[in-house]
This record gives C-alpha cells, structure tokens and sequence, in this order.
C-alpha cells in the first residue's frame, strides 16, 4: 500500500478546502492520502514547532507500514515537505515531490509573503542547510521538482536542487500548474 502525504503552501482557506477535496480522491484500494495542514499563518508557531507539530502528526502513521511513502509539497508546501522528508529519511521507500516549490532562495521571498507566513523563511533556510549539508547525492536522487515553463510567484530557480530530478510540465502560471499538477498530471509524479 502507497501513502501520499500532501503539504499544502500559503493559499487561504478556499485554496485549501479544493485542495483538501482533490487529495481526498487520491484514496483508493492501494493508496492512502493524508492532508497535512501546516498553519501557515500561524504567527504564534514557530517554524521549529511547527516542523516538531508536522513530525508528531507522520509518527501517528507509522510510516514504516506502507511500501511507499511520498512527501508531497506544492508552493511553500515544497520546503516544507522536503524538511519532513529528511526526517524520515532512513525508512525505505520514501521519495519527496514538489510541483511548484519553493525549496531554496530565501533572500528572494519578499514582505508580501514572509510577513503574514513567518515561518517560511526558517523553513526555506533549513531546506538550504539540510541540501548543503545533510542529503547526500543517493537520498537527493529520491527528489523530484516539477517546474512549469513559466511561475510568476516562484522562480524556477528556488525549485532546483543540485542532484535532484527536474521535470518540466508544460504549464505556465503559479496556480493553474498546480492544480494541474494534482489533477491531471500528478500520475507522473506519484506512482
């Protein structure tokens, strides 16, 4: 049995309640979907307890269970879920997807998104160290960035990581290659 585990980014609550009902449908006879709600914007959590809130939640699931476990993050849900990645690294099977994500560059968020959501730059200069310094090339190989031809949120090249697997979908904008990328695409993603 596979389980998907979905980390969702900075959209509010009529984005998550979509994405909630899209993920909901990935249940089937083999694979089980969880939502992970990261709070966002949350300004009384830390990012640390935010990350130790998450890591509660996965250990509930006892992961070890499942032939599969993907970490699935979209937009700010992408470093994220690639910090939840790196803690359970060591159980097999388990592979990290991000369509959209933001994973690296954090002098590149602006107020706009850093001020109402201050967890996300922690969150970004740990995915930063934890690249650098603590994923090696065999563990980088179970990563893998979508990028669209065009993100107007998210630049192209806050989503790459150096011994990573990219694919490009061929979608442009922030939003609509998200959503496509947990509709229509995410069979290529996750399978």
């Amino acid at each position: 049995m596979k389980l998907i585990i979905y980390i969702p980014g900075l959209g509010g609550e009529g984005t998550l309640n979509r994405q909630r009902k899209i993920v909901a449908k990935w249940n089937s006879g083999n694979t089980k979907s969880v939502f992970l709600e990261p709070k966002w914007r949350d300004t009384s959590e830390s990012f640390e307890a935010k990350l130790k809130r998450l890591e509660d939640e996965m250990k509930k699931l006892n992961i070890a269970e499942y032939d599969k476990v993907t970490f699935f993050g979209t937009s700010a849900g992408g470093t994220l879920g690639l910090n939840l990645f790196s803690l359970f690294i060591n159980t097999s099977q388990t592979y990290f997807v991000s369509i959209c994500g933001k994973i690296v560059g954090p002098e590149l968020i602006g107020r706009r998104y850093s001020d109402p959501h201050p967890a996300l730059i922690p969150s970004v200069n740990y995915s930063v160290n934890l690249i650098d310094s603590g994923l090696d090339i065999d563990r980088k190989k179970r990563l893998l960035s979508v990028m669209p031809v065009f993100d107007e949120v998210v630049n192209n090249k806050c989503m790459r990581v150096t011994g990573a697997s990219h694919k490009r979908q061929l979608t442009l904008f922030h939003v609509p290659s998200i959503a496509l990328g947990l509709t229509l695409f995410r069979r290529r993603y996750v399978r």
